[in-house]
Parts: C-alpha cells; sequence; structure tokens
C-alpha cells in the first residue's frame, strides 16, 4: 500500500484526515475479506502516520546499516516499528550497485541511503502482484503505475476526492467487477455507508 509524499498529506482539513483514516480502514477491511495481506514501507513517511501496526504489515526496505543511520539522524524514522518483512535476497543487489565507501561525509551517507531505499522499493514492487497506491498528482511519492501485460492488480486512489480506478495487467476494469461489490465506484471512504460489511 501506497502513500502520497508527506507534502501531499500535511496542512490537509480535519475532514480529509478522517476520511483518509476510512479510506485506510476500508480498504484493510476489503483485502482482509479476501484473505490478502497489505504492506507498507517503514520508510514511508505518511504510512508511519496513519500507522495501522495490528492491520497493517510492513516492510523494511534499509539494510541493518542504513536503518541505524537513519535512527540516528532522520526525521520520524524512530517509529517504533520493529517486526517488518525482509528481502535479503534483495539486499545484496542493492550492496553491489550503491556500495558503502569508507571516509563518507554524512551528507554523502545520507544520500546513499536515499538512492538504496530507492532501488530497494523499486525492486520490490516489481514482485508484488497487488499494489494499492494513493495518488496525488502534485506530489508523487512513488514512481509506478500500471502497464500492459505488467501481471498486476492496481487500486489508483485519488488523494484528494478518494474516487478510485482499477487495472488488472494494465487494462482499466470497472471497481466493481475486480474488487467484488457493486458500490466500489463510489468515493472510498463513503463504502460503510453501502456495505454492510464496512459498518
Amino acid at each position: 500500500m501506497l502513500f502520497p509524499s508527506l507534502k501531499g498529506y500535511r496542512d490537509k482539513s480535519d475532514m480529509y484526515y478522517t476520511n483518509m483514516e476510512r479510506v485506510v480502514s476500508n480498504i484493510l477491511i476489503l483485502f482482509k475479506s479476501y484473505g490478502i495481506q497489505l504492506y507498507s514501507y517503514t520508510t514511508d513517511e505518511v504510512g508511519v502516520c496513519i500507522n495501522r501496526p495490528q492491520e497493517l504489515g510492513w516492510i523494511q526496505p534499509l539494510l541493518p546499516e542504513d536503518e541505524f543511520f537513519a535512527r540516528k539522524n532522520c526525521r520520524n524514522m524512530d517509529h517504533g516499528i520493529r517486526i517488518a518483512k525482509q528481502f535479503p535476497e534483495i539486499a545484496g543487489n542493492v550492496r553491489k550497485k550503491y556500495p558503502l565507501v569508507e571516509g563518507m561525509t554524512q551528507e554523502e551517507r545520507f544520500e546513499l541511503v536515499c538512492k538504496r531505499n530507492l532501488y530497494f522499493i523499486r525492486e520490490i514492487n516489481k514482485q508484488m502482484k497487488c499494489i494499492i497506491h494513493i495518488v496525488s498528482k502534485s506530489s508523487m511519492e512513488y514512481n509506478i503505475k500500471p502497464t500492459p501485460d505488467d501481471g498486476k492488480l492496481f487500486v489508483l486512489i485519488n488523494n484528494g476526492n478518494f474516487q478510485i480506478q482499477t487495472f488488472m495487467n494494465g487494462e482499466e476494469i470497472e471497481p466493481s467487477i475486480i474488487l467484488g461489490f457493486p458500490f466500489a465506484n463510489m468515493p472510498v471512504h463513503t463504502w460503510r455507508s453501502y456495505d454492510v460489511r464496512y459498518k
């Protein structure tokens, strides 16, 4: 589950934050009903702000040495999330592509951590078969979108009005068909008004 950038999340109205909570809750309820566990990244600042530790799983896109650096030097990184899914097969590729060099300045180290994090996330996203992406045109956190024959289910949610688009294998399909209930094309935060499972 991919969230907008912090810029696209902060300084909004109380109604926006209430509706965002409802969006996340409704999406988690829906996918749980299908036996699907959703994950977010521990470096996703908005995901961590919303923080639903009992329902949302976590993926750690930082290598152990980068996690230590981030907790010491980056804001919002000492968030208390300790149990996260690891991808050791990607970690080796990250270290080869972006090696840690002795004598780096703090600024160089920070830049390296950012590059490693983005590369790690791109590689993990390639493996995911289901992507829920809350999209904000002016403040995109993740550069990922449906492409033909990508083998993925994409659920795109507008960060303003919470309208939904769904894609299967790169082809847009009516949300009610893919998600399996008749009011799925309504704004996600309103689902509980139409379907008893969300009340």
